[in-house]
């Protein structure tokens, strides 16, 4: 017969939460650590696509050279769905409505997207599912020079 323990509680699959991976399980215990952007991005890519153009796998690999110099609108959506922008967002305790509001504001004062690797990829992300959502809507994304994000992303 068992002895009865104390202060043992049980805990119903209710309070539980089912993550997706390893990574996210390190993301929910130790939060957004502190890395260097291309790293980060890289432990966050996944390729789901096998139908993808071939340097779409080179780049989950961490080869960002690869990025095509003719990388524009129109073919860009292999390399935005590479990361789950929502996640990343949320490690970051941020909204993805505030900070692409944010992000397209710097862009019309300036001309240029903001931010670092993550930022700049997240972005792409966000205005690729933007666009997917509403596209028929003109925005300042359909001005979007993605090779410049994609070379920012490149070479941060």
């Amino acid at each position: 017969m068992k002895a009865k323990r104390p202060n043992q509680r049980k805990l119903g699959l209710n309070k539980f939460e089912r993550l997706a991976d390893l990574a996210q399980l390190c993301d929910r215990l130790f939060g957004l650590l502190p890395a260097d952007p291309l790293e980060f991005l890289r432990s966050r890519m996944s390729m789901t696509d096998d139908a993808a153009p071939r340097w779409v796998r080179e780049v989950t690999r961490g080869d960002f050279d690869v990025i095509p110099e003719n990388l524009n609108w129109n073919n860009a959506a292999p390399l935005g769905g590479l990361v789950d922008g929502y996640r990343i967002l949320e490690m970051k305790d941020e909204t993805a409505e505030p900070f692409l509001t944010r992000q397209r504001s710097v862009f019309v004062q300036t001309g240029h997207w903001s931010g670092d690797a993550v930022d700049l990829w997240v972005t792409l992300f966000l205005e690729l599912r933007a666009d997917r959502m509403a596209p028929t809507i003109s925005r300042t994304a359909s001005a979007i020079s993605i090779r410049s994000a994609g070379s920012c992303v490149a070479h941060s």
